[in-house]
């Protein structure tokens, strides 16, 4: 039974307290009319970089109503520069598309991202991104970035595009050692020491020939596709460290992202921008050197984290992780326990909404409440039977959050690998009864 139809009184008056604090929002939809979302534009008037979470790289509503934020915040003039966790090569195929300058189809564009990516809900994202930007009532255009670093095989591909406008002679002296990283997504043993420095020389040597010789290929590709193409050799240089021990090493991860998010700033003097990744690279405190955190400790008041926390649904997963072919599915999550976060909210009768993480408005006992530690669904894309305990995550959403978007009630992404219709889709079930 959930906790809403068991509450007594002193929970009668915390859920009452809650649900005068949250915002309601009318619709996780794009296109809906933005009147609901005004006060989030006045919120982050004053924010340089606005830091989107999602409790799953699988849930519909997390994806669609990150696409409606962002369209309220372009349209408002709060923010016109997107980064999304998604590696910086792949972030330029994004790109490119949405300044009008590939011949690719939106469908085919999410096909070359990261798996959580691959979804029709992604593909409406920047298919209206490039909406935006072919109207020539808008003068600023939207600009995408990945900010993460993993899957060389892209930026090896751009890069040998690159050289054979600018220097064919020297790309055929660089060739062998680029396809070593061809088609390269995770390695699956770890890497030795003189192999890393000889892989670490190698990109470097490659980075002073192109900074050396600047001016001569900037007369023959643009200035913008140089400063990619160093990007490019920054990024294999995060993979190679990042990657050492055969897997990725996330306390290297999140430290390369926010150095990532502070070039993407650089390149961009005040302009404001909107990130999405998962809430455990965006939470601003705790323990671990998340991208949130150091991104805080650089940019103090000037960034604005918010989390999402949902009380039950679906999402898109896979089964297995270092494998040639996904095992996908939908994995479901019943509702919160009782008492838990999750299920206060939901006890308040609003579906969807948002609250700030502090304690205004609220009595001393509820402010105190708010305030702990509470234990929320968490996960990434991937799914395994014994994965019940990991998924309800403690957290002091307090000390890692500014605000928190809350969602009922989540469904799956409509995921290109196996379609749209559920009928379609492998199912497994990582919560077994016994």
């Amino acid at each position: 039974m959930p906790f809403s139809m068991i509450a007594g009184g002193g929970d009668s008056l915390k859920i009452k307290q809650l649900k005068n604090k949250m915002q309601p929002i009318l619709s996780t939809e794009p296109g809906t009319n933005n009147s609901d979302l005004l006060f989030l534009v006045d919120l982050l008037k004053e924010k340089e970089v606005i830091s989107v979470g999602e409790a799953t790289h699988g849930s519909k509503e997390f994806f669609t109503m990150k696409h409606r934020l962002f369209r309220t915040l372009c349209e408002n003039g709060k923010a016109r520069i997107f980064g999304l966790e998604e590696s910086y090569a792949a972030g330029i195929l994004v790109n490119d598309y949405i300044q009008g300058r590939s011949e690719l189809k939106a469908t085919e564009v999410v096909m070359k991202m990261s798996f959580m990516w691959r979804t029709r809900e992604m593909k409406d994202l920047i298919e209206w991104m490039k909406e935006y930007n072919a109207d020539p009532g808008h003068s600023e255009k939207i600009i995408f970035y990945g900010f993460d670093f993993h899957g060389p095989h892209h930026a090896v591909k751009l890069l040998t595009r690159y050289f054979e406008k600018t220097d064919s002679v020297y790309l055929s002296q660089i060739s062998p050692f680029l396809k070593k990283f061809d088609e390269v997504t995770y390695p699956k043993k770890k890497i030795s020491d003189k192999e890393i420095a000889e892989n670490t020389a190698s990109i470097n040597s490659i980075r002073e020939t192109l900074r050396n010789k600047r001016e001569k290929y900037e007369m023959t590709e643009s200035a913008n596709r140089w400063t990619e193409a160093d990007h490019l050799l920054e990024c294999l240089l995060q993979y190679i460290d990042a990657y050492k021990s055969g897997d990725v090493d996330f306390f290297k991860r999140d430290p390369y992202m926010s150095k990532n998010v502070l070039w993407m700033k650089e390149m961009n003097p005040g302009v404001s921008m909107m990130l999405w990744a998962h809430n455990e690279h965006v939470a601003s405190g705790g323990s671990l050197p998340s991208m949130g955190k150091m991104l805080k400790q650089e940019l103090g008041g000037k960034i604005y984290s918010m989390g999402f926390v949902f009380n039950e649904g679906e999402y898109t997963g896979t089964k297995q992780y270092k494998c040639p072919s996904l095992e996908a599915g939908i994995f479901s999550f019943d509702p919160a326990p009782e008492g838990s976060f999750s299920d206060l909210l939901s006890a308040t009768g609003i579906k969807t909404g948002f609250i700030a993480m502090d304690g205004a408005g609220l009595d001393e006992k509820t402010a105190h409440w708010l305030l702990s530690s509470q234990r929320v669904y968490e996960v990434g894309y991937r799914g395994f039977d014994n994965m019940k305990k990991l998924l309800l995550k403690k957290r002091k959403l307090a000390d890692i959050y500014n605000g928190i978007f809350f969602i009922r009630k989540v469904s799956n992404t409509e995921h290109y690998l196996f379609g749209p219709a559920k009928s379609n889709a492998v199912y497994f079930n990582p919560f077994p009864t016994n």
